[in-house]
């Protein structure tokens, strides 16, 4: 069965708890408090540390860690006390916590730190309990009244680090729950059924997880009990008061708690509102803070003001979370400075906060309530001047704020600020000219010696300057040169009406694009005798010219003849025909001026086409009259029949219908409009002019209203050319502004990586943000609308394709530096890691306990040093990673089982250093068997002891204390039984010796009593006779030798018998044997001397005699004393035998 996981891992992280068989309600209503919130649940998950070794548990020292006795946790938990961090540090092995978890009496939980809280809680108790019994931790829970010092939930607090508050009016809890429902409250009552006098004699813990508002207008408790905290249970007020109840608050988040205790002050949907909301809850503690430390003006004051700003406009609390930290305490002295007044705030807020995008939401989300007040307008445009932000400006110009009412208002730097507004308006991809009017009549010059009228003209003026600067700063010229470019622009533009003219120059562009502001407005600026000139060659050189010419022409009176000439030079005629039929033109505006262009030319005519006047007159009789030729010669004598004048309107007619079904389409155009439009034109009218047969009728039909309708079709048609043209460079407008506005998105989308903490997460938050850009163009009908208008529909625009690839690429770029960033902030962490699991931990020095703990304490303290060293760029890296203020888990992990490893090898190497002592304890045990020779003083207790000793040794062999020891230090039996076998060797040398020595002295007793050395000394004496004997008599020779080599047998078999290993009663018939041989060997030689016979057998006769005595006493038991017969006694012994039967009367 797995282990159950410390917290549980399902989505809503719920802790399901149901109390064991130990009486510990109290700790485990607690607990069920603490975690019913979510800052409570990140404490208790903060305690903790998982290793692959097992748990590491840290508890904050309190007051009741002074009667933390570390003894009582030996082999169950490891614990040290980590100085640095002023913590107790409990580390509970992989072992250990399968038994907790296993455990039949606690808790039954899916939360494993629960049933660990469960035991080592009992370690903090004030009262003394015995560590050995089974489960004792959890019976101390049972067992002891005098537990700690407080309340329970103090206690419980105090030792998780959570601050609490006991509550004994339960009005306060109601009012308190009523607007903070989340509000962790522990309830202690009597508890159970009353007896029959009505007495509840038990009592229990358990949470308030609601109050239920009742019929009666009270309320009704719903409580959680640790029997099963998912069921709950319900108690009136009246039976809860009644029980000797006993609340407490976990203020597992003391800000919120202090602010929900200030809002009992307010109405209660006041904290309800503030207290439901997340943000608007952070922004209220924020502001309360804010005013504590600036001591302005009341708490109480501030947080009325805030909800009141909460209220007017909504949005601040989105606001206050996008902003920067810096921009958050800016927000907040702006808050209490405006005093709950929305408009104050709004224009401190655009002054100081330099966020336009969220000043843009501020001021939309504003309008939507009600319009911003004329000084918020006011900041608002101050602001977006300053900052050059068209964002907000769009938003100050949009329908909920009459802007150009606000600006009258306002006492503004006029000529400051015109140049922005108008720059902004130009930006618009639809010109509102009437409000351009409205601002350029208010931000016009001052009124000074003469008044000034704001009108076209005025705008116009305004707008060429600006063109003119903005010309010379794009095209890098000077003014003059850019005003005189400016001017044939203009004058083209007057003189055709085209506005395409005028696109290089975006703001007269715009300006003139509007339907108010015709070509006219230009007469004032181009008033002079060069425009005039230009202007009466344009109609000579072109019958399509605007209308507004005529009435400009009929008021121009020239007579001078160099201006005369210059007209007719720039005419650009290249036949007098075109001269003169310009000039029949001008006749019909200004019939003076042609006349005098006509009587000029009289004379100067072959100066320009190399042919007289009247050699023209007489081309121009032979021609069909025409209304030209009428003009020309004054007058016109032809007749004209009605059949020729039918033939000539069926002829105009059917030109007519031609030019009626001539396309005016632009489809598919995309580029040069113009000169497509200008192609088609020329195309258009190649189907009526040079036509002979139009020239034909026509003459014949001067006055004749076909004709009229034939021209009128003619500028209808070409009108629609135009019109087409114009209506295909919008719609190509719009589309290039559509492709611009998703250009600019595209360069707007942000590209960010900060939540990303592995190669893994960035190489998928990089995958999503490059589909999110590709589904952005892909899926964008506005996108699709505007390439097709195009003619890009298989392909993108290149200014999209540009933008995604810089922004593709940008996101490559910050992939990048994030994984450098990443790569290098783990190589920090890693290096700490490193040097924490590479320290070095050896006890093997140390020989006693007392040394192993206090360098174990060194250790431990050195170890936690590690991580100061690189402390600052630790900080980033674990910043970079995402954990603010702390170290990274890897550090914490790597530092927890480093201190696991040392305390494990310290308890190892005192294990070790007990083995070591016991076992030279029994080393010693071994070596003080040994011989005690003073009080043995025989053969038999030699042995005895022997024996004895052995036996001792044996014993010592089985001993279970001296085999632990050798399991500890990883020694075999085989050390051991060396170690005893060798005693015993040494022991069974010692006796083996001591047994040899008492041999001797037997075998030296035996040899005295025989009086073998006596004889012996007698044999060496006669011998040494019988050498000086055979020095002078040769016969004596081989006696004396003989003698020689019985005195040598007889000493080697003297020292046989002291020195040899056998038995003694072996060593003695050897020593017989070889004893009689020798004498028998000499006594052939020797017998023939009759005192070597004699000793021969004296020592023969003692030999046999003491040699029988001892085998008899090996074999019998006893001794037999006799003499053995020889040759001498034998007489005697057989007079013996005789004698013995003898009696002898009285």
């Amino acid at each position: 069965m797995p282990r159950t996981s410390l917290f549980p891992r399902t989505a809503n992280k719920w802790v399901s708890i149901k109390q064991g068989t130990v009486g510990d309600c109290y700790l485990l209503a607690s607990l069920d408090c603490i975690l019913s919130t979510q800052e409570g649940y990140q404490k208790l998950e903060s305690l903790f540390t998982e290793t692959d070794n097992g748990v590491t548990l840290r508890i904050k020292r309190s007051q009741h860690s002074t009667y933390l006795r570390p003894q009582k946790m030996t082999g169950k938990y490891d614990y040290h006390f980590d100085k640095a961090r002023n913590e107790d540090v409990f580390i509970i092995s992989n072992a250990r916590l399968k038994e907790i978890d296993e455990a039949p009496n606690g808790a039954r939980t899916n939360s494993l730190a629960v049933k660990v809280l469960e035991r080592i809680s009992a370690y903090y108790f004030r009262a003394d309990w015995d560590p050995a019994p089974l489960h004792a931790s959890m019976k101390a829970h049972d067992d002891l009244r005098d537990r700690y010092s407080g309340t329970a939930p103090t206690f419980v607090g105090n030792l998780l680090g959570v601050e609490t508050e006991d509550k004994k009016p339960i009005d306060e809890i109601i009012r308190l729950k009523s607007i903070y429902s989340d509000l962790p409250v522990y309830v202690h009552i009597d508890y159970g059924q009353p007896d029959q006098n009505g007495k509840i004699h038990n009592c229990h813990a358990l949470r308030v997880d609601k109050l239920i508002p009742n019929l009666s207008g009270g309320y009704d408790f719903l409580l959680a009990n640790p029997w099963d905290n998912s069921r709950r249970e319900i108690f009136t007020l009246d039976e809860i008061t009644k029980r000797r109840y006993h609340c407490c608050v976990f203020k597992t988040s003391p800000e919120k708690y202090e602010l929900a205790k200030l809002l009992l002050n307010f109405p209660k949907d006041w904290g309800l509102e503030i207290l439901s909301n997340t943000k608007l809850t952070k922004l209220m503690v924020e502001v309360k803070q804010y005013t504590c430390r600036a001591q302005k003006s009341p708490v109480g004051f501030a947080i009325e003001q805030c909800f009141n700003l909460y209220r007017a406009l909504p949005i601040i609390c989105e606001v206050y979370s996008k902003v920067s930290s810096e921009h958050q305490a800016k927000i907040l002295e702006i808050i209490n400075l405006a005093a709950g007044n929305r408009e104050r705030f709004l224009q401190a807020f655009l002054r100081d906060i330099p966020r336009d995008d969220v000043a843009v939401s501020l001021l939309s989300s504003a309008a939507k309530i009600q319009p911003p007040c004329s000084m918020t307008t006011q900041s608002a445009l101050y602001r977006a001047v300053s900052t050059n932000s068209l964002e907000l400006y769009q938003e100050l110009v949009s329908p909920e704020v009459d802007l150009i009412s606000q600006l009258s208002l306002f006492k503004l730097e006029r000529n400051v600020h015109f140049r922005a507004f108008v720059n902004f308006e130009a930006q618009f991809s639809s010109i509102d000219v009437a409000r351009l009017q409205k601002i350029i009549r208010y931000f016009g010059p001052s009124k000074s010696s003469s008044d000034y009228s704001f009108d076209e003209h005025a705008l116009f003026e305004l707008v060429f300057s600006c063109a003119i600067s903005e010309t010379a700063q794009a095209k890098k010229i000077s003014l003059t040169r850019a005003g005189d470019d400016i001017r044939s622009a203009l004058l083209h533009y007057y003189l055709s009406s085209d506005k395409n003219v005028l696109k290089p120059y975006p703001s007269l562009h715009t300006l003139f694009s509007a339907p108010d502001y015709s070509p006219v407005l230009l007469e004032r600026t181009l008033d002079s005798q060069g425009f005039m000139i230009a202007m009466v060659a344009q109609v000579i050189n072109s019958a399509s010219y605007p209308d507004y010419l005529n009435n400009r022409l009929r008021s121009i009176h020239l007579s001078h003849s160099s201006i005369l000439a210059d007209i007719i030079q720039q005419s650009a005629a290249k036949k007098p025909r075109d001269l003169y039929i310009g000039l029949h033109r001008l006749s019909k505006i200004n019939p003076s001026l042609a006349n005098a262009l006509y009587q000029y030319s009289k004379a100067t005519l072959p100066a320009y086409f190399s042919v007289t006047f009247d050699a023209f007159c007489l081309e121009i009789q032979q021609e069909i009259p025409s209304p030209f030729s009428t003009w020309f010669i004054d007058t016109r004598t032809a007749l004209v029949s009605d059949s020729e004048v039918t033939r000539a309107e069926d002829t105009v007619s059917a030109y007519i219908t031609n030019i009626q079904l001539f396309s005016v389409s632009f489809s598919g155009i995309v580029d040069s409009v113009e000169d497509y439009r200008d192609e088609r034109i020329r195309e258009f009218k190649a189907l009526y002019e040079s036509k002979q047969d139009l020239l034909i009728a026509k003459s014949l039909l001067t006055s004749n209203p076909i004709l009229k309708a034939f021209e009128r079709e003619i500028e209808h048609k070409i009108s629609e050319l135009y019109q087409a043209a114009e209506d295909q460079i919008r719609m190509l407008a719009l589309a290039r502004a559509q492709i611009a506005t998703i250009v600019k998105t595209i360069g707007l989308f942000e590209v960010y990586f900060h939540n990303c903490y592995s190669l893994q997460d960035i190489h998928s938050h990089q995958n999503v943000l490059k589909n999110t850009i590709n589904c952005y163009i892909e899926n964008n009908p506005q996108l699709r609308e505007a390439q097709a208008s195009l003619g890009l529909e298989n392909e993108l625009h290149p200014a999209v394709m540009s933008a995604l690839t810089a922004k593709l690429r940008e996101i490559d770029t910050a992939c990048r530096a994030r994984k450098e960033s990443l790569t290098a902030a783990e190589a920090t962490i890693h290096s700490v890691e490193c040097n924490i699991q590479t320290f070095p931990v050896t006890f093997q020095l140390f020989k006693n306990e007392s040394d192993i703990n206090s360098y174990c304490s060194h250790l431990l303290e050195e170890l936690y040093r590690l991580t100061e060293k690189d402390q600052t760029q630790l900080q980033k890296s674990a910043l970079i990673f995402g954990f603010k203020n702390q170290l990274p888990p890897r550090i914490t992990l790597a530092l927890e089982c480093k201190a696991q490893e040392i305390i494990t090898l310290a308890e190892k190497r005192l294990l070790q250093v007990q083995a070591e002592n016991t076992l030279n304890q029994y080393r010693e045990r071994i070596a003080e068997v040994v011989f005690n020779l003073k009080d043995i003083t025989s053969l038999t207790q030699l042995r005895n002891h022997e024996f004895e000793l052995i036996n001792r040794l044996r014993g010592i062999e089985h001993d279970p204390d001296l085999h632990e020891a050798l399991n500890v230090l990883n020694q075999s039996d085989t050390y051991l039984n060396e170690i005893i076998q060798s005693q015993i060797d040494s022991i069974r040398q010692t006796s083996k010796r001591q047994e040899v020595a008492f041999l001797k002295q037997e075998a030296e007793a035996i040899l005295a009593d025989m009086k073998f050395d006596h004889y012996l000394a007698i044999i060496d004496e006669q011998t040494k006779i019988l050498e000086v004997k055979a020095r002078n008599k040769i016969k004596y020779e081989k006696s004396a030798s003989k003698a020689r080599m019985l005195y040598f047998n007889l000493l080697e078999a003297k020292r046989q018998f002291l020195d040899s290993d056998e038995p003694l009663n072996l060593r003695l018939e050897q020593f017989k044997t070889n004893a009689l041989r020798a004498i028998d060997t000499a006594k052939s030689t020797l017998g023939s001397h009759l005192h070597w016979k004699q000793i021969l057998a004296d020592i023969a006769s003692a030999i046999l005699t003491v040699a029988s005595c001892f085998i008899t006493y090996f074999v019998t038991g006893r001794f037999r004393l006799f003499t053995v017969p020889n040759e001498f006694t034998k007489p005697v012994l057989e007079m013996e035998k005789v004698l013995n039967p003898m009696q002898v009367g009285a």
